[in-house]
């Protein structure tokens, strides 16, 4: 387009009325060229984040391109998740968890493009960037009318004059992508969890295992593995009925999740057993966690209904794989299951482990 440009523009030689109208014809081509590459840079912006579906990587994706095509030092995207603002992604911005600290994620009527243009002399405190910002631009990230985020863009100089009216235009194209993206995001979480619970189930548990089980190798760092199981569960759901064992199994998984540390990962492998992995963790940190585990679940009072609360206990099997020998996720959940099933056999309510799983082939 450019070269076929050159060839078509007028000479502006003339001052009289040929002059005027070649004046005139170019600067109808000059904005035909404008307006194709418009559609050029919105129609590519748009198709490449179309095929992300995964959240992260299409943030980190559209941030990119945006700070290319508005020639922005540093920017982020911020999310609303859950009624909470949360940054998704950012470039250029020492901490970019202070954006959050704006008055424009308080006042959640006003959904307008911003833009803040500082006079020259005139320096705001760049404490979020890696330069000092002279131009910043907020814009909103519309889907049928609802704001699912906000794009902020800064530069060490004025944005071009086009800058402030592509935006719109992209943000239309970023909406319908985070929109996907978002919904992939659900969907891939409902089909993770466990309904009744809310944890992981095991067909989910079990790929996370297999994943943590090679970074672990990779590493040539340890994991451990609990196996727990509900002593005398049967006899719960025939005394007082499935609800209120639904209710013991609603609560084991809470009060076990709340001995977890970030990174930890819970499942419901079937029924009343519950498998936990520890990453990074030995043998003797996963009876730590173990025993804390049992004696929460011990001490717990479930109210099922009425007059009648109950407590419930488990019985626990603790191992480990020490990152020098391949482990696969069928041969730990074995170790554990056996170990579990010692517990159970010494009278329940306990913890049984030994050593390393490569101690023990």
């Amino acid at each position: 387009m450019t070269g076929r440009l050159v060839t078509c523009r007028l000479q502006e030689d003339d001052e009289g009325e040929l002059g005027a109208v070649a004046n005139s014809y170019n600067a109808l081509l000059y904005a035909l060229h404008d307006a194709h590459r418009v559609e050029g840079q919105i129609r590519s912006f748009t198709q490449t984040l179309s095929s992300r579906l995964d959240l992260t990587e299409l943030g980190d994706q559209a941030l990119t391109l945006l700070q290319e095509i508005s020639g922005a030092q540093g920017g982020a995207i911020v999310m609303d998740r859950q009624a909470e603002w949360k940054i998704l992604v950012s470039h250029g911005l020492n901490r970019p968890e202070q954006i959050l600290e704006s008055q424009l994620f308080h006042v959640r009527q006003e959904v307008l493009q911003r833009r803040i243009v500082l006079p020259p002399g005139v320096t705001v405190d760049a404490v979020l960037t890696h330069f000092i910002p002279a131009d910043v631009i907020l814009a909103p990230v519309l889907h049928h009318g609802l704001v699912l985020g906000w794009v902020v863009l800064a530069s060490s100089t004025p944005f071009a004059e086009q800058v402030p009216r592509l935006l719109p235009l992209l943000m239309q194209g970023l909406g319908l992508a985070l929109n996907n993206a978002l919904m992939h995001a659900d969907l891939q979480r409902v089909a993770a969890l466990d309904p009744l619970t809310n944890i992981y189930n095991r067909r989910f548990g079990m790929k996370r295992l297999e994943e943590e089980l090679s970074r672990a190798g990779r590493n040539r760092s340890s994991l451990a593995l609990i196996m727990l199981d509900l002593d005398h569960f049967k006899r719960i759901n025939d005394t007082f009925g499935h609800l209120s064992g639904d209710k013991v199994l609603v609560r084991t998984a809470n009060v076990t999740g709340g001995m977890l540390r970030d990174g930890d990962i819970l499942l419901r492998y079937g029924g009343e057993e519950f498998v936990v992995v520890l990453p990074g963790a030995s043998v003797q940190d996963a009876r730590d966690v173990a025993e804390r585990i049992r004696f929460a679940i011990g001490h717990t009072s479930i109210d099922v209904g009425g007059e009648h609360a109950l407590t419930a206990t488990a019985s626990i099997g603790v191992t480990a794989m020490s990152g020098d020998k391949p482990v696969s996720p069928e041969e730990l959940i074995a170790q554990a299951d056996a170990r579990m099933y010692a517990a159970k056999a010494a009278g329940r309510d306990r913890v049984v482990f030994e050593g390393n799983f490569s101690d023990h082939t």
